[in-house]
């Protein structure tokens, strides 16, 4: 008759259970340092510090006016300078603390911004630039342009070679 594997001794089983014991609390550590890392992410992504105005980099650009859609709101107008709408709303909230909390920006989604140029070059340029795809577009139709409209893209293709 084969003999069975004798009952592991009492040693052997407390050595056991100090290594599951061991395992179990180096789990327990990673799970929490995993919670607390998930906790700080949230809490960054969701709220951040309010830069102080001086602190923008305000590069050359346009004048655009930024302020909430509702009329009813408590947050400020404010003139920035820019080159477009987005990075104009974005200086906006990286600068303005939220009524809510006042040490943190203020939350896009909550408080809807818009943004309107000020500045009449902005206004001047799309138009020139729009003008101009729409005399290129006539021409690629084979549309006969007259003197006028092809000396205006001509003297543009001038500029954009660098002449």
């Amino acid at each position: 008759m084969a003999e069975k594997n004798p009952a592991p001794s009492l040693e052997e089983r407390l050595a056991k259970l100090e290594q599951a014991e061991a395992s179990l609390r180096e789990r327990e550590k990673a799970l929490e340092a995993r919670e607390e890392s998930l906790a700080n992410a949230k809490d960054s992504g969701a709220v951040r510090p309010v830069r102080p105005s001086e602190a923008v980099c305000v590069g050359e650009g346009y004048e655009f006016e930024v302020k909430p859609v509702k009329a009813d709101s408590t947050l400020p107008t404010k003139t920035i300078s820019c080159c477009d709408e987005s990075e104009a709303i974005r200086w906006y909230v990286a600068t303005t603390p939220s009524p809510e909390n006042a040490g943190k920006q203020v939350d896009p989604v909550k408080h809807p911004l818009k943004a309107t140029c000020q500045d009449a070059r902005r206004e001047s340029q799309r138009k020139q630039t729009l003008m101009l795809a729409n005399l290129r577009a006539k021409a690629e139709r084979g549309n006969m342009l007259t003197a006028q409209e092809q000396a205006m893209l001509d003297e543009a293709d001038m500029k954009r070679a660098g002449f």
